[in-house]
């Protein structure tokens, strides 16, 4: 039975990560049998429950404060020294010897857009894998741009080179690699979470009832609070509210608020049915009667099935769009990164269906919406036609993967 490792990924309480994890499993098992997976990401929630076949390992994402650790980082900061980040593998330490390859499933790890705390880390944890004669596939990526830091540009180009393979999840990752050079190493495949399985799930009767009526599915995060309202999360509540109001008065269906990420263990300014909720909380008893929020603790399998039921949806997390376009429903998504723009013009070969989270304005995106449902049989009928050779490519991956796995 072969082994894989899986690292570099987020907390499964943010079910994008879980999608990655699930989907990715299931397109290796599909080209390797029955295998067993090391999965280390990023903070880990250790509540969920895995399946047998995973071995889960939590990455230390931030130093505990006051720790040894801690201290050490202080002090080489104050003799201007990079990060010592040599106590990150030790997570590692006698489980590697029987591992086949690793997929580095971060997904926009590979950008500085976030700063270097995940970056540093992927290409340290690349190295090591190397080091041990392991392959390393870097699976389902947005990478860079890192022009703004050229000396850094010029480091993660030589050690993108070195990576045995990389499926990049859109074209702009793809163009960007090619004029940094990396040609031979790198293919184009839709992200894997397009594979994702979808489980139904019960439902209160209400959102039961909203799901046979036809409702647009909404999933707004916190997140954007950054780029929409230049970090106000107050004002990006307001600004949300607006939304649900705008798209209420002058579209007929129901509206069900569909949170994709939910660790409020890790902060609840992250969380998006905490933010959800209080969007909720801020419209009137007869604008609710309209809308409701789905619960936090559904599987990314039960959010995928629940989006496909919806007539049109609008979202934020790149997963929860995923979510929809992979079951043909037409989608708006907004963005705050590349990677919403690039897999909107590999789906559909323009951006017409994108709304840059830094313009947004409920009257607009309202206007947009009502020009995507007067399309929804178009789009449909399209999507159903495309995202099936989508799929069939990230399925070939793995035959190419195979060549260099002994």
């Amino acid at each position: 039975m072969s082994k894989f490792a899986l690292v570099g990924n987020g907390p499964l309480s943010n079910r994008g990560c879980e999608a990655i994890v699930y989907s990715s499993i299931d397109i290796i098992k599909n080209e390797f049998g029955d295998s067993e997976f090391l999965l280390a990401s990023f903070a880990n929630d250790s509540s969920e429950k895995l399946p047998n076949e995973i071995t889960s390992i939590e990455l230390p994402f931030r130093l505990d404060r006051w720790s040894s650790l801690w201290w050490q980082y202080r002090f080489r900061k104050l003799l201007g020294l990079s990060e010592d980040l040599s106590y990150f593998l030790r997570k590692f330490q006698g489980r590697i010897s029987d591992i086949s390859a690793v997929f580095s499933i971060g997904g926009d790890g590979y950008s500085i857009d976030y700063g270097h705390t995940i970056i540093d880390r992927l290409i340290i944890m690349n190295d090591f894998f190397h080091s041990n004669g392991i392959p390393i596939i870097i699976w389902g990526a947005s990478i860079g741009p890192f022009g703004k830091e050229p000396e850094f540009e010029q480091k993660i180009a030589l050690h993108l080179s070195k990576i045995d393979l990389i499926v990049v999840r859109e074209s702009i990752s793809l163009e960007y690699l090619h004029q940094l050079g990396i040609r031979d190493n790198v293919c184009l495949a839709c992200d894997p979470a397009f594979v994702l399985e979808p489980k139904p799930c019960q439902l209160n009767e209400k959102i039961e009832q909203m799901l046979r009526d036809q409702c647009i599915g909404l999933n707004l995060s916190p997140l954007l609070a950054k780029y929409a309202t230049n970090g106000s999360l107050e004002n990006w509540t307001n600004l949300s509210v607006k939304i649900v109001r705008r798209l209420l008065a002058e579209i007929d269906l129901s509206i069900l608020l569909i949170p994709h990420a939910t660790f409020a263990n890790l902060s609840p300014l992250m969380d998006d049915e905490y933010f959800l909720r209080g969007v909720y909380n801020m419209l009137t008893e007869s604008e609710r009667k309209k809308v409701a929020l789905l619960p936090r603790n559904l599987s990314s399998q039960n959010l995928k099935w629940i989006i496909s039921q919806t007539s049109l949806f609008i979202g934020a997390r790149t997963h929860a769009t995923i979510a929809a376009l992979s079951s043909y429903v037409p989608c708006i998504s907004i963005a705050y990164s590349r990677k919403a723009w690039g897999i909107n013009e590999m789906i559909f070969g323009h951006r017409d269906w994108v709304y840059s989270s830094e313009n947004l304005d409920a009257n607009e995106l309202t206007a947009q919406v009502k020009k995507l449902l007067n399309s929804s049989k178009q789009i449909r009928m399209y999507l159903n036609k495309t995202i099936p050779s989508q799929v069939n490519e990230i399925y070939k991956t793995t035959e190419r993967i195979r060549k260099f796995i002994t």
